[in-house]
């Protein structure tokens, strides 16, 4: 079962146009979040456009130092979003897809059409870590949770995918707390909301 604490401000006060960011620690209902919300703007007559920062991870081959900031390709979503955040006219952004099993990144395989109006969310892990040149509006909302529960699934996860028997699957959920979990904590001073996730 899962339990939110989800503040509705976010989606009373949304605007049509802005961008709502939704980032935190891996595995904690980010992608479920944004669904959420996406279905509430929907309620409202808005048009919300999600799409995941999963898409810019690169290919490990591709990855020339460790840490959450050199796994995710964050310059490229900067430029892929440029021309929708600068103008007021529809735009369309071309993505990428990362594929899990394969862990290589291939870019330019979908369009998404942003309709000026739109609302979009972006999330992912390094969501607050984007910083944009714009004038729309921006929320930023970061995921927290239970850590041991979020601990089970990331575990859990690195598992199914066949790539890693669990000891490696603990062995790299102890690796990214020391990569990446600090880096993601300090995020959420930055944060507009913060929504409490818990799965029990």
């Amino acid at each position: 079962m899962r339990a939110w604490s989800y503040n509705q401000k976010i989606i009373s006060s949304a605007q049509p146009g802005q961008v709502i960011l939704i980032g935190g620690l891996a595995r904690l209902g980010k992608s479920t979040l944004a669904k959420t919300i996406a279905e509430d703007l929907k309620r409202r007559d808005l048009t919300p456009v999600i799409v995941p920062l999963d898409r810019w991870i690169r290919s490990f081959d591709d990855r020339v130092k460790p840490g959450v900031e050199n796994r995710f390709d964050l310059d490229a979503v900067r430029l892929a979003f440029a021309p929708w955040l600068a103008d007021s006219r529809d735009a369309i952004v071309r993505l990428p897809k990362y594929d899990r099993m394969t862990r290589r990144n291939f870019s330019n395989v979908e369009n998404v059409t942003l309709p000026r109006n739109a609302i979009l969310i972006l999330e992912g892990v390094p969501a607050l870590l984007l910083q944009f040149e714009t004038k729309r509006l921006i929320y930023r909302v970061y995921v927290t949770g239970r850590e041991d529960l979020r601990k089970e699934r990331v575990v859990a996860d690195l598992s199914a995918r066949g790539t890693q028997t669990e000891n490696e699957a603990y062995e790299v959920y102890e690796s990214r707390e020391i990569d990446e979990t600090p880096l993601i904590r300090s995020t959420e001073i930055l944060a507009d909301f913060i929504v409490t996730f818990d799965c029990v």
